[in-house]
Order: C-alpha cells, then structure tokens, then sequence
C-alpha cells in the first residue's frame, strides 16, 4: 500500500515538474516565491539563516528581509545560495515555480465559486448559557 502511494506520488511530482520545468529558464519569478524555495531547501538542509551572512556578505536583517521576500535578490547572489546549499540554481526555480502553481491550485479550491448550500429551514445555533467564573 505504501510503495503504490509513494509511487503514485512520485509520478504526480514529476508530471507537475514536467509542467513547470519547460518555462523555468524564461520565467520571472516573485521575491516571495524564490525566498520560499530557498527558505524549503535551507530547511531541507539543516542550515541557518545566519550561515548566509558570510556567504553572502551582508548583514543578519538584510539577509532574513531577503529570505523573507522583502527585497530582490541582486544578480549573483542567488548563485551563491545556489552553491551554499549543494545544488544549482535551476533547481531552486524549480521549487519556486512548483510552489507558485501549487498555489494556484490551493487557491482554487480555498476560494471556490460555487455558493455554499444554506438550509432555509435550519435553526439558529442555540444560545450558550452564561456561567459566572
């Protein structure tokens, strides 16, 4: 049972890759969704925050700003983390564009159109009694 959901999961996962990896390279990407990347893979990797200052040659609130998705990433710094964490940069705008369409997804489903169903005829919520501490 195990092996045929991981199985299916996996091909889930690689179909949705499939999807993203094609426009990857032409692709812009949002400051929050390449931070999340990031943020997944430093996760993923057991690093800290604070690990990046050096690497990156800035200070502690400009890095979390930029891992939060406050402020762009400048040209070269995304290759650094890239190599920080052990793997290149096409991979972290995979995850960052995986992560924009699961979104969308989420979204879809969270905020669907369709009307909820109302019963004319339910009854109001019956009033709590009060009770004095």
């Amino acid at each position: 049972m195990d092996d045929d959901f991981e199985s299916t999961l996996r091909r889930i996962v690689r179909e949705e890759l499939g999807h993203v990896v094609d426009d990857v390279a032409t692709r812009r990407f949002s400051n929050a969704s390449l931070a999340a990347a990031i943020r997944a893979e430093m996760s993923r990797t057991g690093r800290k925050d604070n690990e990046l200052v050096a690497v990156l040659g800035l200070t502690l609130p400009t890095v979390r700003s930029r891992l939060q998705g406050y402020y762009d990433l400048k040209p070269g710094e995304l290759e650094k983390v890239a190599a920080f964490l052990g793997i290149g940069v096409r991979n972290i705008l995979e995850s960052a564009a995986l992560g924009d369409r699961l979104e969308v997804i989420r979204r879809g489903k969270l905020f669907s159109p369709e009307p909820l169903e109302v019963d004319d005829w339910a009854q109001p919520p019956r009033r709590r009694p009060h009770v004095n501490p």
